[in-house]
Order: structure tokens, then sequence, then C-alpha cells
């Protein structure tokens, strides 16, 4: 009958307790591929959370690394129609430029009164940005989607399948649904804070890119 010494015992129990660090190195090799065969832009990696705390890890970890999000239902076409896509992404930047030029030019006119903002122009503009102002950043569809929801989102991951863009989820051990998904990251108990964790290794690798 084989023994195992201490040190086997150790490594053994290492092994079965770091499942999902050895599915975050994979995912963390292949980002670094990404970005050796062509240098990781802007926006080129798009963060989905549908839920009320993965949304805030959306929209957190895709300005720490400057990249897109989706916070909230997912808008069918996103990818697959990504020529309207763009189109409503330029919009958004036209009518940014044109909102701080009608802010500036009130305020200069009104400069010795009480300030105030031309709230219509706002509201038009902030309706819009919370639609599409997580893809700002974007430029091109996204090389890579990071899914960090529980839940399938089914239509976002056969979207990315059409244009064949990798995914990645973050997932709980007990979710044995990975169909459709490239990647799957599964860390231990699913809940936000161990997502948290698993993200900011995620982000510390790519701002080191």
């Amino acid at each position: 009958m084989k023994t195992f010494s201490e040190a086997d015992h150790k490594k053994r129990v290492f092994n079965m307790n770091s499942v999902d660090q050895l599915n975050l190195q994979k995912v963390l090799n292949f980002i670094t591929q990404i970005h050796k065969k062509d240098s990781i832009q802007n926006g080129d990696l798009l963060f989905v959370g549908n839920h009320e705390d993965t949304k805030v890890l959306a929209k957190l970890v895709a300005f720490k690394t400057n990249q897109s999000f989706v916070a909230g239902s997912w808008k069918p076409g996103t990818i697959s129609n990504w020529n309207e896509t763009t189109k409503r992404i330029d919009a958004l930047h036209r009518q940014k430029k044109i909102l701080f030029k009608n802010l500036q030019a009130f305020e200069k006119i009104n400069s010795n009164k009480a300030r105030h903002i031309p709230y219509k122009n706002y509201e038009e503009y902030n309706k819009k940005k919370l639609k599409w102002g997580g893809l700002q950043q974007s430029v091109y569809e996204p090389r890579l989607v990071i899914f960090l929801d529980e839940a399938e989102n089914y239509v976002a991951i056969r979207e990315a399948q059409k244009r064949l863009i990798p995914t990645v989820r973050i997932t709980s051990l007990a979710n044995t649904n990975t169909n459709g998904i490239t990647y799957n990251i599964f860390v231990k108990d699913g809940s936000i804070h161990t997502k948290m964790n698993t993200v900011n290794l995620l982000v510390d690798h790519i701002t080191n890119l």
C-alpha cells in the first residue's frame, strides 16, 4: 500500500482546494495570449453583471481597467449587431460634447447669477448613458466577455458564440451548467466577496500587462 508523506498530503490538499485557482490561471494565461497577439486596448474586455451586487462589481472592475461593462439587462443585439451599437456609442459621445459646450456657454452667460444646469438636455443624455454608457470605452466589438452572475445569460452567450468571442464566467462550484462558456472560474461559495477577490486578481493582471 502506497503511503504519503506530510509534504505529499499538503500538496494533495492544496490541489483539491485550488480548482478555482487552476481555472483562474487558465484565464490569466488566455488574457496574456490575447494581449501578445494584439495589445489589449480600452474596451476590449466586457464585464457583465445583472444583479445588484454584480452590477456594481462590473462597473468597478471596468473603471479600474478602462474596459467596458453592461450593468443590468442585456440588450439583444449588443454584440451581434455591433454596427448599430457603435452608432449608439458615437451618438452618446457627440451628445456629451454638445452638453458640455452648452454648459460652458450657459455658465459664461450666467456667470454673475446663480448657476443652473439645463436639466432637459442632461436628462436626455443621462437616459442614453444608462443604456449605453458602459460601452463608451469600446471602439471595436469586445475580444472577451466576462460574466459575473450565477445564472446563464443565454442571449449574451449566443451572441458571443455567433461572433466567435470567447467567454469567461465566475461561478460557484455548485453550478454545473457550463454550456457555451469558454472558461469557467469556479469559486467555492459563489458569494460576492469571493467573486470580488477573484475579480481583483483579474484587475491586477490586466493592469500589469
